[in-house]
């Protein structure tokens, strides 16, 4: 009786186990099977209006058309993670692979592929930003923490010979700037240098015109009139007089001479009766003010610069600062300098892989509008082949017709 009873109780036992093994088949089996239907039959789903397949790896960061035939596609996640590997030429780090929010819970399995897709790190070759690129983003979207990741790995990599970058709160001249040897153009800050007009003219016999003919269309709010043409006219003709007369005379005294010139006209024009000529003088003296701080900081001996020797020199910095009350009186005098930097940048033999000038324009179409329109489509178009590495930022497209196309531009 005891033996057929031990026999029972391990037939039982053997039961169990097997009853337990199956179930565990049957769910391994069930969730192979979903696992085949959700990754490759599982129907395509619909977010506005785009239908797109719901497999990770064929995802982008946002939804694409299954059947799209034409147009943009957001790059496959398996492919970004290829594509953006870290490697010996790939070396500046952009991003973590990232899904758009309103489609990662769409995914077949949705949290396990985000987390596997969103571990890939995506670098580019530094070369690559001579293509030009373009942040959209209302503040707080991240632009700037973007350029703070460019330029601090810059700090270490060495990627870019030399930086221009626009800095509308002074955070990025704070923490990179070299104080001895890096250019603050604010001529309103003790810090600040200022551009010496003669000595770029000696290399660079146009630039002075570019700089005359911006800055008075800035002051005029994008638009060319009487009074600014005149006024640029008496600007553009004192300064040839004072250099060419002067060509032995140091920056510093041609500044002193060509504001003493610039004043004896304010002074002849008080008397006079003829309303046009007064009120080109009084605008006359809203631009004057610029070349006043310049004269004064050339006559106290500080630092100044020039856009030649800024190319000719390697791991150098330049920052356009500015705090919020000195906007509008700034804003044109760093549009006519952005002019003359882009001229003469055009200017230049093409350069190679080693030699690039990364250009932060954080803001972008606030001083656009006053660049002649051909020298802004040179430099995003042909300033690739000069070494240009661009990174345009912008709020939003504007929809005025002069904004509209710049922004076609900065699109195309």
């Amino acid at each position: 009786g005891v033996g057929i009873y031990m026999l029972l109780d391990d037939v039982k036992v053997s039961y169990e186990l097997t009853n337990t093994m199956m179930q565990g088949l049957i769910f391994v089996s069930a969730l192979a099977i979903y696992i085949i239907y959700a990754f490759l039959f599982r129907a395509a789903k619909v977010i506005n209006n785009r239908e797109y397949k719901r497999q990770g790896w064929l995802m982008g960061s946002y939804a694409n058309n299954v059947n799209q035939t034409e147009g943009h596609r957001f790059t496959d996640s398996s492919l970004v993670k290829s594509k953006m590997k870290e490697s010996n030429k790939r070396t500046l780090f952009i991003d973590k692979f990232k899904f758009d929010l309103k489609v990662v819970n769409k995914l077949s399995l949705g949290n396990i592929q985000k987390k596997i897709a969103e571990k890939s790190e995506c670098f580019i070759d530094p070369s690559d930003m001579r293509q030009g690129s373009l942040s959209i983003g209302q503040m707080g979207s991240g632009k700037s923490q973007f350029n703070f990741n460019i330029l601090t790995q810059n700090e270490t990599k060495q990627m870019f010979a030399r930086t221009f970058t626009f800095d509308s709160k002074g955070e990025y001249y704070s923490i990179f700037a070299n104080k001895r040897k890096d250019i603050n153009l604010n001529i309103l800050d003790e810090r600040g240098a200022w551009w010496d007009i003669f000595k770029e003219n000696e290399t660079s016999p146009l630039v002075a015109e570019t700089f005359f003919a911006t800055i008075f269309k800035a002051q005029a709010g994008g638009k060319k009139d009487y009074f600014s043409a005149a006024m640029q006219d008496r600007f553009t003709n004192s300064f040839k007089f004072i250099a060419v007369n002067n060509p032995n005379a140091s920056s510093k005294d041609k500044f002193k001479m060509w504001m003493d010139e610039l004043e004896l006209y304010f002074l002849e024009t008080q008397g006079k009766d003829s309303k046009s000529e007064k009120d080109v003088s009084q605008s006359m003296k809203l631009i004057m003010s610029f070349f006043a701080y310049m004269s004064f900081l050339a006559q106290n001996d500080r630092k100044s610069f020039t856009f030649n020797d800024y190319y000719s020199t390697r791991d150098i910095k330049i920052f356009a600062t500015y705090k919020d009350d000195q906007s509008e009186k700034l804003m044109p005098y760093y549009s006519a300098l952005l002019a003359v930097n882009f001229q003469i940048l055009l200017s230049r033999e093409d350069q190679n892989d080693d030699n690039l000038s990364f250009f932060n324009l954080d803001e972008f179409l606030t001083f656009a509008n006053a660049i002649e329109y051909k020298i802004l489509e040179g430099f995003l178009t042909r300033g690739r082949s000069k070494g240009a590495c661009i990174k345009c930022d912008i709020q939003y497209l504007k929809s005025d017709q002069e904004s509209a196309k710049i922004s076609q531009l900065l699109l195309s």
